[in-house]
């Protein structure tokens, strides 16, 4: 019958060189009996010790907790607080509650000063994982520095990596490369990066983003491209925002190498202190042509690998990625949420945007200026942005996929201008549909990509309100 033994009888119930409890056999006893040494170790000398049978033919039938969690850790924090608590991982959610509460995340983010020096060591469950977080901001040197490392609970520990999400007004501004939890992996920024890329706020919400590699999350080193060069990858990190460099990349008068949506931000190289001027480094860039980029939403599970000049094409339409709400022009919603999820979010929160038939009707007199309206269009599961302007005596609209760029080859859409003065008159128009861009300054620029009728067209169409059929077709 298995015994389970009260804790402060399992403290005795250790190994006097590993500390460990006396569950792996043998299990041996100096001459004196008061100095055992478990299967782990080995003996110091054999004349000097003996087997105790007797123990293990007892411990055989002991519940003995998993070496990892009955091991006894120090407390995180006393590094920097001098705290003199010992004890088990199972009992430091509880002392951080009692005595370092301002150090135990609860909701996966902790906010951070960049105007002020720092060293914290804090505590974060996840999963029922726990995870030490330590963080400096170091003025001198003008880094901020974070580690996430994962307090092993158990024997077969899951493997697990962390990005951080550095946000500012409830938004994803910059996300860090993928690192892991189990190699001490460091994530470093600089401080002046951090201020120009978040428009030097002086206080920034940091987001600790936990990926499973046991689950289907793909971390980096996972997509199986052969034409993908890892290592020389790994070269064209930009020491600023660590992402991989394309063209343009720029140099200091050191030569040491920049991104070309940092240098704009700092005047002095990160690394050297010294002047960025617009030295571009062309041997490397010739280089980076060349390489097959991952998409960068490879922890959220995609594989695609592409040139450069196509890789950020795709993740501005990744299905991995994190969408802006479509309608965050008229709406002020600052909602980010994945492609999947863009529907329910419109329907729920937006619905009156939501075009439930074909037909809209649109009140319009002749002495109007300036008219516009948006409208979601759900078509075969797919979301739409129709765009309808009145400008300068001309009607235009816009037709957007919010989806990936490749799809929008597949979609058209017409615009059918009904008749209102009973002449049974039609003007119809088909145009191609576009990627989605929250851009709406520029919508109507590019021939070619809208359907436009002038007002002397369709004048005699309207009365005191313009009406007109959308269709949408699938090629």
């Amino acid at each position: 019958m298995d015994m389970l033994l009260p804790n402060d009888l399992l403290h005795q119930l250790k190994c006097i060189l590993c500390k460990l409890h006396l569950s792996i056999f043998p299990i041996y006893v100096d001459l004196k009996g008061t100095y055992p040494i478990c299967g782990r170790c080995q003996i110091p000398s054999e004349d000097k010790y003996i087997r105790d049978h007797a123990y293990e033919n007892l411990a055989q039938f002991i519940l003995f907790p998993c070496t990892y969690a009955s091991k006894e850790q120090t407390c995180p924090s006393s590094t920097y607080t001098k705290c003199l608590w010992r004890g088990y991982i199972d009992s430091l959610k509880s002392h951080f509650e009692q005595y370092h509460e301002s150090l135990l995340i609860k909701t996966g983010q902790f906010l951070l000063d960049i105007d002020n020096n720092i060293k914290e060591n804090m505590i974060m469950l996840y999963k029922n994982e726990m995870f030490v977080i330590k963080k400096e901001i170091d003025s001198i040197s003008g880094y901020f520095f974070c580690w996430v490392n994962h307090l092993i609970r158990n024997e077969e520990p899951s493997p697990y990596s962390y990005s951080l999400r550095f946000e500012c007004d409830q938004e994803t501004v910059y996300t860090s490369p993928l690192r892991s939890t189990s190699l001490n992996d460091c994530s470093t920024l600089s401080l002046d990066f951090i201020r120009e890329t978040l428009n030097n706020p002086s206080t920034v919400v940091v987001r600790i983003v936990l990926s499973n590699e046991n689950d289907n999350i793909k971390p980096l080193k996972s997509i199986r491209n052969s034409t993908v060069d890892w290592e020389l990858l790994e070269s064209l990190e930009c020491p600023i925002c660590t992402e991989y460099m394309h063209r343009p990349i720029y140099q200091c008068v050191k030569g040491h190498s920049i991104c070309s949506k940092c240098k704009p931000k700092l005047q002095n190289c990160g690394i050297c202190k010294h002047e960025i001027k617009d030295t571009q480094n062309f041997s490397l860039s010739q280089i980076a042509d060349r390489l097959i980029y991952p998409c960068k939403y490879y922890t959220d599970g995609c594989d695609s690998a592409l040139t450069a000049s196509k890789i950020k094409e795709h993740e501005s339409t990744c299905l991995y990625g994190s969408y802006k709400c479509p309608l965050r022009s008229i709406t002020s919603c600052k909602e980010r949420f994945p492609e999947n999820d863009i529907r329910s979010h419109i329907e729920s929160t937006h619905s009156q945007f939501v075009l439930k038939t074909e037909l809209v009707n649109v009140p319009f007199q002749d002495e109007v200026q300036d008219l516009s309206e948006r409208y979601i269009v759900i078509f075969a599961s797919k979301l739409f942005k129709l765009y309808f302007k009145y400008e300068n005596g001309k009607f235009f609209w816009t037709f957007q996929l919010i989806g990936p760029v490749e799809e929008c080859s597949q979609y058209k859409f017409e615009i059918d201008i009904l008749d209102n003065s009973g002449n049974n008159l039609r003007q119809y128009a088909r145009g191609p549909c576009v990627q989605f861009t929250p851009d709406e300054d520029n919508a109507f620029v590019k021939k070619g990509t809208y359907v436009v009728f002038l007002h002397d067209q369709i004048a005699n169409f309207i009365t005191t309100t313009l009406s007109y059929r959308i269709k949408v077709i699938k090629e």
